[in-house]
């Protein structure tokens, strides 16, 4: 991987103000007001991006989507970018229907 890093042992990774500010290889003190996660076991990397979604087509069954009410749609929408999220999709573009 050109330009990728393999980062190997214990590591501090900073967020200022939403977005990484610093990785370190050593552990970092803490500045008073800074909230602490201990991510020890898990793999820390950046949001996923999905650039072909169709979060308002919840069925393949076109006939049963153009029935549906719009709110019923939407709250199904939102189903579909919950667990997006949960998979670790933060970013989504939506190919239309």
């Amino acid at each position: 991987v050109r330009a990728g890093k393999y980062l190997e042992g214990l590591q501090t990774v900073r967020v200022e103000a939403g977005r990484i500010a610093s990785i370190s290889s050593a552990a970092a003190a803490a500045v008073a007001g800074d909230l602490v996660l201990d991510a020890a076991g898990a793999t820390v990397m950046p949001g996923l991006i999905d650039m072909h979604v169709h979060v308002t087509a919840w069925s393949a069954n076109f006939s049963e989507l153009c029935r549906q009410s719009t709110t019923y749609t939407a709250i199904q929408a939102k189903r579909i970018l919950g667990s997006m999220l949960l998979r670790g999709f933060t970013s989504v573009r939506d190919a239309r229907g």
